[in-house]
Formats: C-alpha cells, structure tokens, sequence
C-alpha cells in the first residue's frame, strides 16, 4: 500500500504546533471540562497518532510521529494533573468547619415597649401628587441615551481560531485560513506564530501560481520569524526551492 508522506508529514507537523501551546486548547476541551473529558479527548488522538501507525514509513516520519505523540500525552498529563489538584483544592478539610453560635435568650436585648402612635390621616393621593409612600427614596435615574455603536458578537479565543486557520491550511483551503491568520496577525504583533503561518501560506499561494521566487521568499520569511516551522523547511525541499 503506498502512502503519500508529504500529506502526512504536514499533518503531524501542524499537530505537533498546536500541543506547543496551552495544553486545554490543544486538546480542544470546553472550559470547567473534567479529566474524564481530558482522557476521552487522548484516548481519541492516541488512535490516530499513534507512533505503531507509522512503523512502515520513513525514519524521519517516525521520529516526528513520535515526537508528535509524546506532545499529546505531555499535554494530556497536564491537564489531569491540574484538573486533580483543582479538584482536591475544593474539597473541605476535616475540622476547618466553623461552628454556629448557639443563640441564648441573654444574647437577645429585651423588647421594648412602644406607646401607640396616633392615627394619621393621609390625604387621597391624586394624579397630580402621588403617595409620599409610594414615592422612591431617591430620584428616578434619567434613562440611559441609546448606544451608537451597534453591539457586536465577542470574537471566538484566538486558540480557537488559530486552530480553524490550522485545520484550512491542512486542507489546502487557502482563502479561508488567510483571513483567520490576517486577523490573528494584527490582534497579537508580538506572536510570531500568526506571522510565521501568513507567510507559510502566501508561499504556497504563489507557488501554485507559478511564482516560485515569491514562494520561496514567503517561505523563508516564516522560518525568519519562527525558526522552528519544520513545514516551512519541509515546503522548501518538497518544491525543490530550498
């Protein structure tokens, strides 16, 4: 059975990227997720990454096969350690109850006795002059003015979206990862990551249309700004352009 590397390659290298990062958002768990959720989420990468499925391959492709894997168990052993510590943080400890005062008659001031208050007579209150009872202690606040700036929906985490922009790139669908990437590249200047995939991305983009110099220097962009982009190496061998 043939087995086209180059494919598989790119889809252990961006996996390998994405356990690079928060180890939660890796392994696409819900916020509050518990470590039965965790472990589900490993279970179900173990059996598509596991380094056995590779055997037959390349070394280079084993050794990147595991790499890839000890990434995901690394993460998945983060996030059950913290989630158990959590958990053990919010259990009570034995003997730090405070106990409830019991309430004694003494404690309790003796009522006092009121002489009854004559009847007052309240005037009818009118439309004009509304009941001093009913009346607010304070003065009504005026209404708030309408906003001008029409409400937006708040924007996915950007680990989410970066994620997105990983899954376009795997698939090829430039157009969709280019506007992710672009944003994530403007919200965070300082994350070299955003950058170093936009240019990953024009490179192929000029190389399928014939720019094979343009393609090359968007490549060896991506490697400026993050040395440790494999695909961006592995692009230049793949296209003879390196």
């Amino acid at each position: 059975m043939a087995f086209d590397e180059s494919s598989i390659v790119r889809d252990l290298e961006l996996t390998l990227d994405r356990f690079r990062g928060d180890p939660r958002a890796a392994l696409r768990l819900a916020p509050g997720a518990d470590a039965a959720a965790a472990r589900a989420a490993f279970v179900e990468l173990a059996k598509r990454y596991h380094p056995a499925k590779y055997a037959r391959l390349s070394a280079p492709v084993v050794r990147l096969a595991n790499e890839t894997f000890l990434a995901i168990r690394r993460a998945y052993d983060a996030v059950a350690t913290s989630t158990s510590a959590t958990v053990r943080s919010t259990l009570p400890v034995r003997g730090d109850a405070t106990p409830i005062p019991r309430s004694t008659t003494a404690a309790r001031p003796a009522p006092v006795a009121r002489a009854p208050e004559p009847a007052k007579l309240s005037p009818r209150p009118s439309a004009a002059a509304p009941s001093a009872a009913a009346a607010p202690s304070s003065a009504a606040a005026p209404p708030r003015a309408p906003s001008l700036n029409p409400r937006r929906d708040p924007l996915p985490p950007r680990d989410d979206r970066f994620d997105r922009a990983i899954e376009h790139l795997r698939e090829r669908r430039w157009t969709d990862a280019r506007p992710l990437l672009s944003a994530l590249a403007t919200e965070a200047p300082n994350d070299v990551r955003f950058r170093a995939y936009l240019h990953y991305l024009r490179g192929w983009e000029a190389h399928e249309l014939g720019k094979d110099g343009e393609a090359r220097a968007e490549w060896r962009r991506a490697l400026a700004c993050d040395p440790g982009l494999g695909m961006a190496q592995w692009a230049l061998q793949k296209t003879g352009l390196g």
